[in-house]
């Protein structure tokens, strides 16, 4: 199962070890494929740390490297030795949502495994975006001791990444939104409520200004 963390400016997924596969019918040797991604919001750029583990007693050289997207890999040493493990990394735009790295071994023995492989799925877009949307239900209550309406507004953000909201303008004028968090945090919801006289007819509403993540919204 893939783990992911959110905070406000940085997006951490883990995936989990498992042997990577090879194409060479009578080698069961394997190797561990980890990837994780990590979201430098204000870049909108996705970096990906990818780490090769041997758990063999010989030693291997890697070659025939390929990764997706095709953006280079950097700081990855070809040897690796027994139980060790050599890492690498990737840097490209936040709108890409999986990586993958496949590559090859030639053992210090003579085996040669092909086709070894790893990939990320990156949980959506990483960095500011005019598509990034939020979802806004509301209730409507019958309060008729106090004969007012009672307005719930329910905002959820099923983004991958915590925002705050900010400039709240509700209508009618005058009536306050009451008890909604600013905070807005990844998957969650926020509640708030607001009183109108119940013997007047209301259009209300809940905004505050689109725009890129970053500005007036205030993501």
């Amino acid at each position: 199962m893939l783990l992911a963390v959110a905070l406000a400016s940085l997006v951490v997924l883990l995936a989990p070890a498992a042997p990577a596969r090879a194409a060479t019918v009578n080698d069961t040797r394997s190797v561990f494929v980890h990837g994780f991604g990590v979201c430098d919001f204000q870049a909108a750029r996705w970096g990906v740390v990818w780490s090769i583990s041997n758990p063999q007693q010989v030693a291997g050289t890697i070659g025939n490297v390929r990764v997706t997207p095709a953006y280079p890999l950097v700081g990855m040493s070809n040897r690796l030795y027994p139980l060790g493990t050599v890492s690498g990394q990737q840097s490209f735009p936040g709108n890409i949502q999986v990586a993958t790295i496949t590559f090859d071994i030639n053992w210090d023995d003579g085996i040669v495994s092909y086709n070894d492989s790893g990939y990320v799925a990156l949980p959506g877009l990483c960095g500011p975006g005019p598509d990034r949307n939020i979802l806004i239900s509301v209730n409507t209550i019958c309060d008729a001791a106090a004969h007012e309406w009672l307005i719930v507004y329910n905002v959820t953000n099923p983004n991958p990444i915590a925002g705050t909201i900010g400039n709240v303008r509700v209508t009618p004028p005058g009536r306050p939104l009451e008890g909604m968090s600013n905070r807005l945090y990844p998957l969650g919801t926020v509640t708030g409520t607001q009183r109108i006289p119940a013997d007047q007819l209301y259009v209300f509403s809940l905004r505050w200004p689109p725009g890129l993540v970053g500005a007036t919204d205030r993501w």
